[in-house]
């Protein structure tokens, strides 16, 4: 049976049926503008890729991802190194894109890269 007296809506559950029924209105003209037309595809783009190596007394590392547009965009990159008494991690160089930390001396230490997380020994303290 269908309701031929149709109740009206009032108080705060009316104002936000019609709240929706403006956003998915202007949506709707928004998605159908020329503007909305001209506007460029989100890029895919890769997890974040981080690398670290030794060479020369530094460890560097650079942290990026790869985008199907063809950009690398570079991220935020940290070096940690690892206290080998406790095990945690302290950091010892950050910077944007790419970064390094020069070796005080030569005794073993691991290090990693933020983001990535692999860690390496390296001769460098």
């Amino acid at each position: 049976m269908v309701n031929t007296h149709p109740r009206r809506l009032t108080g705060p559950l009316a104002r936000a049926a019609l709240a929706c029924v403006a956003l998915a209105g202007a949506g709707l003209a928004l998605a159908t503008s020329p503007a909305a037309a001209a506007l460029t595809p989100l890029t895919i783009c890769s997890q974040p890729i981080g690398t670290i190596e030794y060479a020369a007394g530094y460890v560097a590392a650079e942290a990026f991802r790869v985008c199907e547009d063809g950009t690398e965009p570079e991220l935020t990159v940290s070096i940690q190194r690892q206290n080998p008494s406790t095990g945690s991690w302290t950091t010892v160089a950050t910077g944007h894109g790419h970064t390094s930390y020069k070796c005080q001396g030569t005794a073993s230490r691991r290090y990693r890269v933020v983001p990535g997380g692999a860690s390496f020994v390296y001769p460098c303290t």
